[in-house]
This record gives structure tokens, C-alpha cells and sequence, in this order.
């Protein structure tokens, strides 16, 4: 895995912001920061079962796209732990190789 973001890195990012620009997921966001503020779990629940209202698919879309986010960086922590291993054991085998501890 490369040790830093490549060009299709770039582009992923790009898309993902693309989508945040996108005009219903800009009155999803409205709705969600400006409008929607649950005072109770049974609040939020009125509003996940009310399919077929733009409400609904406004938290739908707002919540897929904010684990969109989260599920991407994970994924790059992943690599960057991944490669972090790889790093520590080469080095291990070097230093066992060598007699170096």
C-alpha cells in the first residue's frame, strides 16, 4: 500500500464532497442542523417511521452520508495501521538478521 494518498485517493474525497453539494443532500443537511432537534428517542422514531416524507429520507440520506465519511476514514486508519505493521516487523527482522536487539 502506497505511504501517501495517491490520485484515486484525491478522487474519492472529491466524490464524497460532490455529494455533500448535491441539492437534496443540501436540504437534508438544512433540515438536519436547522430543524431537527429530538428532544426524545421517540422523537427520532416518529421521524424513522414516517417512510415516504422527505423528513425521513432526509435523516436516511444525512446518516448514510456522515457513515459514508466515518466507514472512509477507517478504512485509511486501517492502511496506515497496516503498513505501520509491516514497517515494525521489517525492521524486527533486520535488527534479528543483524544480531541487533
Amino acid at each position: 500500500m502506497p505511504k501517501s494518498a495517491t490520485p484515486a485517493d484525491a478522487q474519492v474525497i472529491l466524490q464524497l464532497y460532490d455529494l455533500r453539494r448535491e441539492a437534496e443532500m443540501r436540504k437534508a443537511r438544512s433540515w438536519w442542523f436547522v430543524s431537527f432537534w429530538p428532544q426524545s428517542a421517540d422523537d427520532f422514531m416518529k421521524v424513522v417511521n414516517e417512510v415516504g416524507m422527505p423528513e425521513n429520507a432526509w435523516l436516511r440520506q444525512v446518516i448514510g452520508y456522515w457513515d459514508l465519511a466515518a466507514a472512509l476514514r477507517n478504512v485509511y486508519r486501517l492502511c496506515e495501521s497496516a503498513a505501520l505493521i509491516r514497517r515494525v516487523a521489517e525492521k524486527d527482522r533486520k535488527s534479528r538478521a543483524t544480531g541487533e536487539h
